[in-house]
């Protein structure tokens, strides 16, 4: 029995590969890359292939690419990724005014149909490289993720700020939990990049050509230990004063209430008011912005907490062993 889908208006993209004797996912589909994967349910039964047919071109792909990430999402066959060009459709002279084609992709198994999707689109879609993505976290000034594209072409991130300014980064490292065309990114923004912004565009460059990936969220509120005092604690050290800084990006006027406590007890609170004349280049801002809170003040073995509040926004910032 073959199952599938109809002519749809454009590729099945995240929609899976589902039959009676196949399951998968179908990532990405361009001209540059059809990705995805796909396991036999009765291995038996003959190995796969993956078939895309045009009425001007045939192309296959085997699914043997390592998929670690398939494996840790709970199946147990580890080479099933597949990853191919469309090399036959690439060399056809497409033209952006060409009219929609109806597309097949095909699974085969042991020669045999198992699956197949039609749908239409038009070939100059096939241009456009198609991104998959993940955001983990914006937060401080730093975001971290990673992203896949269906063209091998050198890739570069561009977050671009309400104010037009730029900043370019290239995603290039490796993880285990990801598929081999995936690169993580973990990128520091520059606090003068994030000031007064609520919101950041992230762009996808290659080859000259930019796709919108997704909008950023900025934190408005973003706090600091001196490198120094994390390396003291971090190696069991009890320093006199924790010193650090802490702003509201989105208003540099407004000035963290910083508090330390001693259990449940608060026993000093201050405003971020100090003056550090090394953050003024550094943030574009007037600089005050910096706290001392005097940890000495604890006895030895007591449970301590340093927060950073402003208005509903409450930020931990170190604590004791013993909390």
């Amino acid at each position: 029995m073959l199952s599938g889908q109809s002519a749809l208006k454009g590729p099945p993209v995240g929609q899976g590969i589902k039959s009676q004797h196949v399951t998968g996912n179908l990532e990405a589909f361009s001209a540059f890359g059809v990705v995805g994967w796909v396991i036999a349910k009765t291995p038996s039964m003959g190995p796969l292939s993956v078939h895309v047919v045009t009425p001007r071109s045939f192309d296959i792909g085997t699914p043997a690419l390592p998929r670690s990430d398939v494996v840790m999402g709970g199946y147990d066959t580890l080479h099933c990724g597949f990853s191919f060009p469309l090399a036959n459709w690439l060399g056809l002279g497409i033209q952006p005014d060409d009219t929609d084609e109806t597309v097949t992709l095909l699974v085969m198994q042991g020669g045999t149909p198992c699956y197949r999707a039609n749908f239409k689109m038009p070939p100059a879609g096939l241009l456009v490289p198609q991104f998959r993505f993940n955001v983990e976290a914006c937060a401080r000034t730093h975001v971290t993720g990673w992203i896949a594209s269906s063209d091998p072409a050198p890739l570069a991130l561009v977050a671009v700020n309400e104010r037009g300014e730029e900043h370019r980064f290239a995603p290039g490292t490796e993880r285990a939990d990801l598929d081999a065309s995936a690169r993580a990114f973990w990128e520091a923004l520059p606090l003068r990049f994030l000031l007064r912004q609520s919101r950041l565009q992230l762009f996808a460059e290659q080859r000259g050509r930019r796709s919108l990936v997704t909008e950023l969220r900025p934190p408005n509120v973003v706090t600091f230990l001196e490198q120094a005092i994390e390396e003291q604690l971090r190696a069991g050290l009890r320093p006199d004063f924790l010193t650090g800084w802490a702003v509201n990006l989105l208003a540099p006027g407004r000035r963290p209430q910083v508090a330390l406590n001693a259990g449940t007890q608060e026993i000093w609170s201050a405003r971020a008011t100090l003056y550090r004349r090394d953050l003024v280049a550094q943030t574009g801002m007037d600089g005050f912005c910096a706290f001392s809170a005097p940890l000495g003040m604890i006895p030895a073995g007591t449970p301590w907490t340093l927060t950073v509040r402003d208005g509903d926004e409450v930020h931990t910032l170190a604590r004791s062993e013993e909390t």
